[in-house]
């Protein structure tokens, strides 16, 4: 009964291995059972998938009395999810901080995932069939993968899928009260808009995100909404109020000690001096952000912060360091099959 509770049309068995409570290997062996049995289908090699009659029927054996069963199966489910967009997130992304309090890696019943296309593999058959449905009564947890999805799609260059997820992501915070993942879930809307050249929506974005006020629990993501701040305005040729903005975000990381975050902001710091042909600090602030992600291993801060380093050294002129680092950049961007920058 307890797998008619997956809400998508297939999974595999270490997603039934959540919801039953059981190893992997064991949750496959039953699978098999049942699809011996005929009661469930095989249309791809590790996936099953219920006819939609019999889960229909399992569903309806379900009685009110159950009920605390079926919350706790749901419970671990949804635990899963994010602690699998979190395990794929640190492989596509070496570096980057998860998000939310997923389990540890390595934990019994995580895949391992063995390199960035097999992680990328996860999210694609995660977002064509699970939607975790509100009904699954663990909205927050279901918030903070939608989250982590939309991150995922931003670095794609995928930024129509982001904004479905991080709407979603942002109303289910807003729902429940989590404003700092509510903010970050802005932050990537404003993102993605912005990648996309639509300055009103980014600015409406920003503003709600701005609006839940200057004391933070995480200052970085309203360092980010700064940040962004100053890019959109950058754009739109109010160059005092950019440098005013980055100055606020700058100075609102620099004592976290959180090398991703710093790392982020500097670059996008260098973004928007590098619009307003300030080429010394574009230098300044890329090598810092790329030192930063080197320290920490932080793949796509190097490759943004060597990018960054390009566009100034070929403005000045500098053809050597800026032909050996757009190499070093574009063998990174390779690496995490990551098809171009965001945020020009």
């Amino acid at each position: 009964m307890l797998l008619g509770i997956h809400p998508g049309p297939d999974f595999d068995p270490p997603t039934a291995a959540a919801l039953l409570g059981v190893e992997p290997r064991d949750a496959e062996r039953i699978l098999e059972d049942l699809l011996d049995s005929q009661l469930l289908l095989q249309h791809e090699a590790g996936r099953y998938a219920f006819h939609d009659l019999v889960r229909s029927f399992a569903l309806s054996l379900w009685e009110e009395s159950a009920r605390n069963q079926k919350d706790t199966a749901v419970g671990k489910l949804l635990h899963y999810y994010l602690g699998v967009t979190n395990e794929a997130c640190s492989m596509l992304f070496p570096g980057l901080r998860p998000t939310g309090y997923p389990p540890s890696a390595g934990a019994p019943g995580l895949p391992s995932f063995p390199d960035a296309r097999a992680a990328r593999r996860w999210y694609d058959l995660l977002l064509q069939g699970i939607e975790l449905h509100r009904e699954l009564d663990s909205v927050r947890r279901e918030s903070i993968a939608l989250y982590n999805i939309s991150s995922l799609h931003l670095w794609q260059g995928r930024s129509t899928e982001a904004i479905l997820a991080a709407e979603r992501a942002a109303t289910l915070c807003r729902d429940v009260g989590e404003q700092e993942h509510e903010r970050a879930a802005l932050n990537d809307l404003a993102i993605a808009h912005l990648d996309r050249g639509e300055g009103t929506a980014a600015q409406k974005w920003l503003d709600r995100a701005l609006a839940l006020g200057e004391n933070s629990a995480m200052p970085r993501n309203r360092a980010m909404s700064l940040a962004l701040r100053a890019v959109l305005c950058q754009r739109r040729g109010r160059g005092e109020e950019a440098t005013a903005h980055i100055g606020q975000a700058l100075a609102l990381v620099r004592p976290l000690g959180t090398a991703t975050w710093q790392c982020e902001v500097e670059n996008i710091a260098g973004l928007v001096h590098r619009h307003a042909g300030d080429y010394a600090n574009v230098l300044r602030l890329h090598r810092s952000a790329y030192q930063r992600a080197l320290n920490i291993g932080y793949r796509i801060g190097m490759a943004h912060g060597l990018h960054g380093l390009v566009s100034a050294e070929t403005a000045l002129g500098l053809q050597e360091p800026a032909r050996e680092n757009g190499l070093s950049a574009e063998e990174l961007f390779a690496t995490m099959d990551i098809p171009r920058v965001i945020l020009e």
